[in-house]
């Protein structure tokens, strides 16, 4: 026999679910944040301090890629945050106030969402094999 309540439980079970990635979407957002910052002040502090460590290592092309992998991942974090916005505004001034998956927006948001992602990881990694190899 069908659950006349299936629908509602159905609806309220994909809210619950969409509450859980938006929950889960900020949370790798704001660290993402977090490690680009801190890739870039570790850039920094390796380019431009006068600690032998940290004089010993600027000539390698780790540290370079940890800078640009920092600057790319909060760049794209704030260009994914002004896609989502004018997604959101296109959203608005559709009927149904849904989506279009197809806008260049919303394409935007995901490709700048998915590329912070994988900046902050290429500039970890190159940390870690950085202090990995130093001597």
């Amino acid at each position: 026999m069908d659950d006349p309540n299936k629908e509602e439980k159905n609806r309220q079970r994909r809210l619950r679910v969409l509450d859980e990635k938006r929950h889960v979407t900020s949370r790798l957002s704001e660290n993402i944040r977090y490690i680009g910052f801190g890739l870039l002040a570790i850039y920094y502090t390796i380019k431009f301090g006068d600690a032998e460590f940290a004089k010993s290592l600027r000539h390698l092309v780790g540290v370079a890629i940890i800078g640009v992998s920092g600057a790319a991942a909060v760049t794209l974090d704030y260009a994914q945050y002004l896609f989502a916005t004018w997604a959101v505004d296109e959203a608005l001034d559709n009927e149904t106030a849904e989506y279009n998956k197809k806008s260049w927006w919303y394409g935007a948001r995901e490709l700048a969402f998915q590329w912070k992602q994988l900046a902050a990881a290429v500039g970890a990694a190159s940390l870690i094999l950085l202090l990995v190899s130093a001597r």
